[in-house]
């Protein structure tokens, strides 16, 4: 019985920190729209160049992943050519590449609150390499409690002003449906509008 309990509260506790991680992504995307002109000129002010928008995966507190879409900058080339024998390099996208996100707080790719417990919990271990195992069984044990979560689907109005339809309809469908209502109110406004005219004529008016 006591193996029964521990395990349903773990399954609670994990699916609402799925759900809490699902919120809060949904308000993060759109955070990061906000601040993102800011973050872009505070950006150009030391010298970086726009490199268009990108796609950072970040952790949340919960233990899941999200893919937060953003815009990502980099250092203006001082030099036009390339020494001889240097060959290209490539860096990924971190958090100094993507200024909005570091401009929120976010290191290492995880959220400032992860950030927070990291440390909290680095400073509690009596060395940096138990500090490092122990983070290491946090986030493990989180990623499976988050996988073994319950699936859950948010729905919320899109943020750059498009249609949003809820329907069980196909799209053609729906769309036919439309195209026959607006046909129809034409002809009841056509059909007012002359019979307006008609009893003007006859003195009606």
């Amino acid at each position: 019985m006591p193996q029964q309990v521990v395990a349903l509260e773990r399954e609670v506790h994990a699916h609402f920190r799925h759900a809490a991680d699902e919120c809060f992504g949904a308000q993060l995307q759109a955070l990061v729209e906000r601040v993102r002109g800011e973050a872009l000129e505070r950006a150009r002010e030391v010298g970086a160049v726009s490199r268009g928008r990108v796609k950072v995966p970040v952790r949340l507190l919960g233990g899941s992943t999200m893919h937060i879409h953003t815009s990502a900058v980099r250092r203006a080339p001082k030099k036009t050519g390339r020494r001889r024998g240097s060959g290209k390099r490539r860096c990924g996208v971190g958090m100094a590449s993507t200024p909005a996100l570091q401009l929120l707080g976010f290191v290492s790719h995880c959220t400032p609150a992860l950030g927070a417990e990291v440390v909290h919990a680095v400073s509690a271990c009596e060395s940096f390499e138990s500090a490092r195992a122990q983070a290491r069984r946090e986030v493990r044990q989180r990623q499976a409690e988050a996988l073994a979560a319950p699936e859950l689907h948010l729905m919320r109005r899109p943020s750059d002003g498009r249609l949003y339809l809820i329907s069980d309809l196909a799209p053609e469908r729906i769309g036919r449906q439309y195209r026959w209502l607006a046909a129809f109110h034409a002809a009841v406004f056509l059909g007012a509008s002359a019979a307006t005219a008609w009893f003007a004529q006859i003195g009606v008016f």
